[in-house]
């Protein structure tokens, strides 16, 4: 996750105190929406710095926790106080494990900055991205395993603790879980969450949708701010919109529809922004659809995924659209 500019990192404090301008609070939750990152990163502040009286007070003296870090590596080395930072990225640091770690956890607690914490997640997380074109599949600590399709990205604790497992997911993938009802299993969106105790089943979000599809064992779906959820089993599939409920199960086969890990695409009533967008992440191509009323026009259809000229050309026959070629993208448009 990019750090956001100081002058966000300041809003989400004030929102924190509750000190926002009506005109602030618009810019907030705008730039809360605009990516789930800006979520996260809230969170992560809401969890450092409780609107709470016995706990406002705290603040994060970097200063004087660096100078305590400088302090406990003088007496594990002579290299003077400046050099201190390129020291730690020298060849000393190999030959002086023991102190440096431990200097490093001193300042970790002289800030409250404790594993659990979201601040520092780059420690104690593990994150995985795939690009255009490619997929891959990740084993978690537990052993489950998780199948991401291309575009996709997934980030994760590194050692899962004894109260859950939870994975947060951008895009697309596939999860078998290994059963563990003493440890429940999450799935967190941009706007929903799926709880398992041990299953298989497929996690769509992008768009600020999440569609879920349950193949094996049972899941229940929810959005991220409401309490309404629904229950899915077996061949049956739901998915929750930007700020909707969960939508009542609906009966799939879902070899039919998860397609990808056999490598098909698969479109029920997509529009044609869509079905270009899911051909810009698998082939790594650029294709413009300059008028609106044409991508939002929908098609259900299945592709092989082999060239994407060939699929472009199915498209065009079947919605009687002209496809044009140039050097670095293809632009879709009306005959």
């Amino acid at each position: 996750m990019t750090r956001p500019k100081k002058e966000w990192t300041t809003l989400c404090l004030r929102k924190i105190k509750g000190r926002l301008s009506e005109k602030e609070t618009i810019r907030f939750e705008q730039w809360i929406q605009n990516d789930p990152d800006h979520q996260a990163f809230y969170e992560s502040l809401k969890t450092l710095f409780p609107h709470e009286p016995a706990q406002a007070a705290f603040h994060a003296d970097w200063r004087r926790a660096w100078k305590r870090f400088h302090a406990a590596s003088e007496k594990d080395s002579q290299v003077p106080a400046r050099y201190h930072l390129k020291y730690l990225y020298s060849g000393a640091l190999i030959r002086r494990p023991a102190a440096v770690v431990f200097s490093l956890i001193a300042v970790l607690i002289l800030l409250g900055l404790v594993p659990g914490n979201p601040a520092v997640s780059w420690i104690f997380e593990t994150r995985v991205h795939t690009g255009p074109g490619t997929q891959r599949r990740v084993t978690l600590p537990d052993g489950s395993t998780v199948s991401l399709n291309a575009g996709s990205s997934i980030r994760f604790r590194k050692h899962f603790s004894a109260s859950g497992r939870r994975i947060f997911l951008r895009g697309e993938a596939f999860f078998d879980v290994r059963p563990g009802a003493e440890c429940p299993f999450v799935v967190v969106t941009a706007n929903a969450q799926t709880l398992v105790m041990g299953t298989q089943f497929n996690v769509w979000a992008r768009h600020e949708q999440t569609r879920v599809i349950v193949r094996k064992g049972k899941v229940r779906l929810s959005h991220r701010k409401g309490d309404a959820y629904v229950d899915l089993t077996a061949n049956q599939m739901s998915r929750v919109r930007r700020k909707g409920i969960p939508a009542e199960p609906d009966s799939v086969i879902p070899e039919e529809r998860i397609g990808w890990l056999q490598g098909r695409l698969v479109f029920e009533r997509a529009s044609l922004t869509e079905i270009t967008g899911e051909l810009e992440r698998q082939f790594d191509i650029r294709i413009v659809i300059p008028d609106h009323e044409t991508g939002s026009r929908t098609m259900t259809a299945t592709f092989n995924m082999t060239e994407p000229e060939s699929i472009m050309q199915a498209i065009c026959r079947t919605m009687d659209l002209v496809c044009e070629q140039r050097e670095n993208h293809m632009i879709l448009r009306e005959k």
